[in-house]
């Protein structure tokens, strides 16, 4: 063997298991399993283990849901807390939905003059965000997670409105 073959072979030999879980990923992508076997199903429950083809149909009618909301006069911070948890709940994402939709809710309160909201400040908060998201996806109860919102935006405002006084 030469040197150039023995070289590509050992660049092959190193990078075998990155190459090999690579593979393992576009064809478990292929057969509509977006989250491949590593997936655990340690998101909230209710959330869906979205199937990649069903992705596009699932965002279109989050979208066309949220443009109704909008011309419906619906609250901002409602409309805000329905965008955290519809985008959680399809899980379009390998990693990061969490954070994806709560910088979405926390843009559009921005976008409509509110203030930013943290929903997980200490364990208790983040025992009753996790709470009202799962029966927000399994029971399509969304009042106790709106109203979560809803009140992490009125404290959120306490405290810009303390500052400036």
């Amino acid at each position: 063997m030469n040197k150039k073959d023995q070289l590509g072979y050992d660049i092959l030999e190193r990078y075998n298991s990155e190459i090999s879980e690579i593979k393992r990923r576009l064809n478990s992508i292929k057969e509509g399993n977006l989250y491949g076997e590593k997936f655990d199903g340690s998101n909230i429950d209710g959330s869906l283990s979205t199937n990649a083809m069903e992705i596009e149909k699932l965002m279109e009618d989050f979208m066309l849901a949220f443009q109704s909301m909008e011309k419906e006069n619906i609250h901002p911070v409602i409309i805000a807390a329905y965008l955290h948890g519809e985008l959680v709940r399809i899980h379009p994402f390998i990693d990061g939905n969490g954070r994806t939709s709560r910088l979405l809710m926390n843009l559009y309160l921005l976008q409509k003059g509110y203030t930013i909201v943290t929903l997980k400040s200490d364990n208790d908060m983040k025992l009753r965000y996790y709470k009202a998201l799962e029966v927000s996806h399994t029971e399509q109860q969304h009042d106790d997670f709106y109203l979560l919102v809803a009140e992490a935006e009125k404290a959120s405002l306490e405290r810009y409105i303390s500052i400036l006084e």
